[in-house]
């Protein structure tokens, strides 16, 4: 479709550059109608300046129709001129994507850019590793096509590691009469990664993975400070349950479900600022409501939340205006955010 775009490019411009000139001949014919109405109401108003009144009244709607004309001509030839830059933009861009993944089929060994262009992660383990492709990549791999299916389903998949191409092996050669090692390579689709462990009795616990929740003492702490500075209860959340609280109840909060509105939130850019109708943030309700809430992002994902709270839905006791929490709501998501990158 790309390429047929391209080829189709000069024809695609030609039929522009007609309408645009039909569209500016309409556009002098108009404009000398217009001058034409215009001499000809001076004339009568001289020949006869006690009607000069009827005389506009007559000629005014004729002349108002020919300004609108005028406007919805010069308006049309705008959008030409934008569908055309924008036919010219799309194309060129299109070039450049093919052009690179051209390059990088024909290749016989990929450098470190074309392995950042496909490529999102690399998990090594110790038999195995496992190679995750960028969404878009996948999901052509996956179909041979991103252009007919929904944009939703083009880049999200299925919560599970599977294995999308054949296992492939690498050997790592090993020196001092060492034996190689040997790895798996498997390319894996996109999913929430697993922590993975076993009891006495040897069982296999799978538990999913959070990155905020390896740092809950932290945002217990950070959470602390907040609400011993500010004056606000301060709450922390990963993508299933708060982790974190503090100026509230513990059992009120913690390690509860959050609701579905508090999801919602997170996958939103920006500071959240209390509405009229008010959120609670675990699913059984409770009496704290949001009062601001902020997304923590890791990598450009979402791995969390942090929130300021209104017990019952009282503001008494703060420190800072409602401003000043949003806002230090808002830095202290940035914040969180980093000290996971980092």
């Amino acid at each position: 479709k790309l390429n047929k775009s391209i080829e189709t490019e000069k024809d695609q411009l030609k039929k522009n550059d007609d309408s645009e000139k039909d569209l500016e001949k309409k556009l002098v014919d108009i404009r000398t109608e217009r001058a034409t109405l215009s001499r000809q109401m001076a004339r009568e108003i001289m020949r006869d300046d006690t009607k000069e009144s009827l005389i506009v009244e007559n000629y005014q709607p004729l002349l108002d129709d020919c300004d609108a004309r005028i406007e919805g001509i010069q308006n049309q030839i705008l959008l030409n001129r934008d569908k055309r830059n924008t036919v010219i933009r799309v194309n060129r861009i299109a070039k450049e994507a093919i052009s690179i993944i051209d390059e990088i089929l024909n290749k016989e060994k990929l450098d470190k850019n074309d392995l950042e262009f496909i490529i999102d992660k690399i998990y090594v383990y110790e038999d195995h590793i496992h190679v995750k492709l960028k969404d878009d990549i996948e999901c052509i791999l996956k179909s041979g096509t991103l252009a007919d299916k929904p944009a939703e389903e083009a880049v999200n998949f299925n919560s599970d590691v599977i294995s999308i191409l054949n296992t492939e092996k690498i050997v790592q050669s090993a020196k001092n009469h060492r034996p190689d090692k040997v790895y798996d390579v498997s390319v894996i689709s996109n999913g929430d990664p697993l922590e993975i462990y076993t009891d006495r009795e040897g069982e296999v616990i799978f538990k999913k993975y959070s990155p905020i929740g390896e740092m809950a003492p932290f945002a217990s702490q950070y959470a602390e400070t907040l609400y011993r500075t500010c004056g606000f209860p301060v709450a922390v959340c990963d993508r299933d349950a708060v982790i974190a609280c503090f100026g509230v109840p513990k059992k009120d909060l913690l390690d509860k479900k959050l609701s579905p509105e508090l999801e919602r939130i997170m996958e939103q850019h920006g500071v959240y600022v209390e509405e009229e109708r008010r959120i609670y943030p675990t699913a059984d309700g409770g009496t704290a409501q949001i009062s601001a809430a902020m997304p923590i992002r890791s990598e450009g994902g979402i791995c969390g939340c942090i929130m300021s709270l209104d017990p019952g839905g009282e503001r008494s006791g703060r420190g800072v205006s409602r401003d000043a929490e949003q806002k230090l709501i808002q830095t202290a998501g940035t914040f969180l955010g980093r000290q996971f990158d980092a």
